[in-house]
């Protein structure tokens, strides 16, 4: 019923700030925004005429910049749901994936990013998080293979999240943060004051083989605050990851698991592995 994905969040956008959703039946390549409103974007759909989704869609920045910009409101939240999707292709200095800020519930599900490249920080996802955002992980979505190769800025080849005001929360609830590299910090994930929580581990779940000057899995500071919660049958995972950094020897203790520092911030392991890491220490903590 739309010419193409931003015509449709045009759309919903025009419809206030209450929840519409959009389903895509073809693979979009630009760069998309969604600016103060309530969206569901579902991918998958074989034609208009389909009641469910049976498959996945490509979103793709082409190479040329950004895939997909959030921005919530800066007084109530908003939801974006983002189901069965591959968001792929992105190019740009900050959150070549995805760019969320402001007050926002964003939630994967079924869907992958993949592919996206940072010039600076975030090659998959960055999130600015002043006003409090809130990025969920669930089934079985994934971050994986996205890069941040700056030699002097590289960080959250993964995931970048800042906060200064209010907190972020990422939860890996069924999600996996897989083969990505920062040539600074973070492989992973880079959290700047945000929490994470991660009830992921088993067969493809988890923070698994990322790869990073320091903080292999995880680099964490200024009063992050990381809870990872396993249970009998599938604990909490970071398996294989790897820390790069050379003083004296590569990855000394740099943390190829986890690396936290600075005052406040904490880590908690509860049923969960650590296992497999290389270069240095698989944690590394560091007070103020």
């Amino acid at each position: 019923t739309h010419a193409g994905l931003q015509a449709a969040l045009d759309a919903a956008a025009a419809n206030g700030s209450g929840y519409d959703e959009i389903r895509l039946s073809e693979d979009q390549v630009g760069s998309f925004a969604i600016d103060g409103h309530s969206v569901s974007i579902v991918g998958g759909y074989s034609d208009c005429a389909d009641t469910s989704p049976s498959g996945g869609t490509v979103v793709s920045g082409g190479g040329l910049g950004r895939v997909l910009d959030i921005a919530g409101s800066v007084s109530s939240f908003r939801t974006i749901d983002l189901a069965h999707l591959e968001i792929t292709g992105g190019n740009t200095m900050y959150g070549a994936g995805l760019y969320i800020q402001l007050k926002a519930l964003v939630t994967l599900e079924d869907t992958v990013v993949s592919g996206n490249v940072a010039t600076r920080s975030g090659g998959g996802i960055y999130i600015r998080a002043e006003d409090g955002a809130v990025l969920t992980l669930d089934q079985g979505s994934a971050v994986m293979s996205n890069s941040a190769p700056n030699a002097a800025y590289g960080n959250g080849g993964g995931i970048y999240c800042s906060t200064l005001v209010a907190s972020a929360v990422i939860g890996l609830l069924d999600g996996f943060i897989y083969d990505n590299e920062a040539a600074n910090d973070g492989g992973g994930l880079y959290l700047w004051g945000c929490g994470l929580t991660s009830y992921s581990g088993g067969a493809l779940r988890g923070i698994v083989g990322n790869r990073a000057g320091r903080g292999g899995g995880v680099f964490a500071n200024s009063g992050a605050l990381l809870r990872f919660y396993g249970g009998s049958q599938h604990p909490a995972t970071l398996d294989s990851n790897s820390s790069t950094a050379a003083y004296p020897d590569p990855g000394w203790p740099y943390g190829s698991g986890a690396r936290i520092e600075g005052a406040g911030t904490r880590l908690e392991l509860h049923d969960s592995w650590v296992l497999d890491q290389s270069g240095g220490c698989a944690i590394t903590a560091l007070g103020a």
